[in-house]
């Protein structure tokens, strides 16, 4: 049955283009009420191909009617105009805009909103406020969508208090605000950080406070750091009858996990697995990294199996964040398993893989094993960057490979791989705990002619020197 209707409906889309291409043959000595008849049908086919996303076939047919001066009706110069800017033709659109005042088709406030929203959407902010105050000097009153346009094209350029000030035009033309418009205003000034403005914003909308109204300032309130405040407005949200849902969750787990706040993550966690709340792999990554942070390994591996069986699929992403919390807690055999694990499901691993390998192997010692997978790296053609080197020459630095450190901090410059500031700090602590002090200020040299100026982690460093050669090191950079 699916497929007959599939049959019927391309017969139909064929009979339709035939009788698109049959209306190009135009007869100026039809009588008036033909020549009506006729613009109807035309409007109707520019209709239908723009329904079948054929915008350059629209276009065609629409430059032959203006020609033929058999003009789309009002709809269909909407429509025309919305299938040009939503398939990113924006340019094109204003110039049938254009065309359709000189045709004398005045615009309506359908006309000016679409234009005004596809012009904010790619930015051309200024171009659509041009329109608006346009469209306000013809006479045609904004609707509720036209001033959210503007608003929402004000608040991507990061133009607030513009912003506001249409909010607050939009009231005085007795247009009453939605949900729609409080959320773009109070997702605006939360990006600016303007936090306050925003729960002021918050408490006038009454009525129109919606679970997305919630989900923008809890994001609006992590990004600004004030993480103290988001279980309070959870709790406020469902006294209110708003809803949580999976955005709501996604955003409480990352900003409570960045935050360190464990227990109150894994509590909505627990709350969301009861509850049933869809969550995608972003979400669980962000749990698992914020666990493996923690220090909390056990409980990361633990949902990660649960994740699987719940027919989660885990991403590159996954298995580095627990390769690198597994050796970080020195648990080397369970971080090699699951790379091996990684390795069967298709994944190769990248450089962020080798680097925690490096450095989990580095932090436990294990020199033999760094080496061997810096070799490997090395041979599979993955890129090692200044956070493999650096691992490197820490870990041969602790087995007392003093000169083989030295070797490996020549190779990264031989191999175009500039040493940062964390690289040289890492070379100075392994020359001054094996008392290689002249060595030391020779690295402290180079570092300030490649112009790298010390930081606390260096003059700590430093501290550990002799006093004269202490001495040398502040005025080396004193000058």
């Amino acid at each position: 049955m699916r497929l007959r209707l599939g049959f019927k409906m391309q017969r139909e889309s064929q009979q339709q283009h035939h009788h698109a291409n049959r209306y190009c043959n135009f007869s100026s000595s039809k009588s008036s009420s033909r020549l009506h008849e006729m613009e109807e049908k035309q409007s109707e086919v520019v209709n239908f191909l723009l329904f079948l996303s054929n915008i350059r076939k629209a276009m065609e047919m629409y430059s032959e009617m203006v020609e033929a001066h058999l003009l789309p009706n009002h709809t269909s110069f909407n429509i025309l105009i919305d299938g040009l800017a939503k398939s990113g033709e924006v340019n094109v659109a204003m110039k049938v805009f254009e065309q359709m005042s000189q045709l004398h088709v005045q615009p309506d406030v359908y006309t000016y909103t679409i234009l005004i929203r596809s012009l904010g959407n790619v930015g051309k902010v200024d171009a659509a406020l041009k329109l608006f105050q346009a469209m306000t000097a013809q006479r045609c009153e904004p609707s509720i969508v036209t001033y959210n346009s503007v608003m929402h094209a004000l608040g991507r350029a990061g133009r607030v208090d513009e912003a506001c000030n249409v909010f607050k035009q939009m009231i005085t033309r007795g247009v009453r605000p939605d949900s729609v418009s409080y959320n773009i205003l109070i997702d605006c000034l939360g990006k600016a950080g303007q936090l306050d403005r925003a729960f002021e914003l918050f408490e006038q909308s009454n009525g129109s406070i919606t679970t997305h109204t919630y989900n923008t300032l809890m994001n609006s309130l992590g990004k600004q750091g004030e993480v103290q405040g988001l279980p309070e407005l959870f709790v406020h949200m469902k006294e209110k009858g708003c809803v949580p849902n999976e955005i709501t969750y996604a955003i409480l787990v990352e900003r409570l996990g960045r935050a360190g706040n464990v227990d109150e993550m894994l509590k909505l966690y627990s709350e969301m697995m009861e509850k049933g709340i869809k969550h995608d792999t972003v979400t669980m990554n962000n749990l698992l990294d914020s666990l493996g942070k923690a220090g909390r390994i056990s409980v990361a591996c633990s949902i990660f199996e649960g994740m699987k069986m719940k027919g989660l699929t885990p991403t590159m992403f996954t298995y580095n964040i627990l390769i690198n919390g597994l050796g970080k807690a020195g648990m080397m055999e369970a971080a090699t398993a699951l790379l091996q694990e990684m390795q069967e499901k298709g994944f190769h691993p990248n450089t962020v893989t080798y680097n925690s390998l490096i450095s989990s192997f580095s932090n436990v010692g294990n020199v033999h094993a760094a080496l061997a997978t810096f070799q490997e790296m090395k041979e599979q053609g993955v890129r090692n960057d200044v956070i493999t080197y650096s691992s490197l020459i820490e870990c041969l630095g602790k087995a007392g490979n003093i000169e083989e450190a030295l070797v490996m901090f020549e190779d990264m410059k031989q191999e175009g791989c500039s040493p940062n500031s964390v690289t040289y700090n890492t070379l100075l602590g392994v020359l001054i705990r094996a008392g290689r002090c002249r060595a030391a200020l020779q690295a402290l040299a180079e570092m300030k002619e490649k112009q790298l100026q010390p930081d606390e982690v260096t003059w700590s460093i430093l501290g550990k020197l002799p006093p004269s050669y202490f001495q040398d090191a502040t005025e080396m950079f004193s000058v």
